[in-house]
């Protein structure tokens, strides 16, 4: 409704903008605050908490029946929770000796960095 150009006197035509026979009910002052503000409120959502926690291990992990983990979360008491999840508990196809996981990601991306940054640092040594 905010964006909805027809209040600024104007009709929009694939993607065009034209005057429309109407007066505008909001003037371009006002418009362009609205604007900015809810730009403004896009790039704050954009560079929310869930965007800097980035799923490192995601694509990397699989279960014990060889499925592919997959990151995802549950909000309790306004506090989020990151897990890797065996791809066989999300599409509830599973036998009852799958060994599908659930494994909370900070943990496990905790427990993972140690070795990766080792093997980052042998790596880029033997390089130079």
């Amino acid at each position: 409704m905010l964006q909805n150009r027809i209040y600024r006197g104007e009709i929009v035509h694939k993607e065009q903008s034209h005057p429309s026979e109407h007066t505008p009910i909001i003037d371009q002052p006002l418009w362009d605050a609205v604007q900015a503000q809810l730009a403004g409120n896009a790039a704050e959502r954009n560079s929310s908490a869930r965007h800097r926690q980035p799923s490192l291990l995601a694509g990397l992990l699989f279960d014990g029946d060889g499925h592919r983990m997959t990151l995802s979360h549950a909000v309790k008491k306004g506090t989020r929770y990151r897990y890797y999840v065996s791809g066989s508990l999300i599409t509830k196809d599973r036998t009852e000796n799958a060994a599908a996981l659930r494994i909370p990601a900070a943990e496990i991306e905790q427990r993972s960095s140690g070795p990766i940054s080792r093997a980052q640092s042998s790596v880029a040594g033997g390089a130079s």
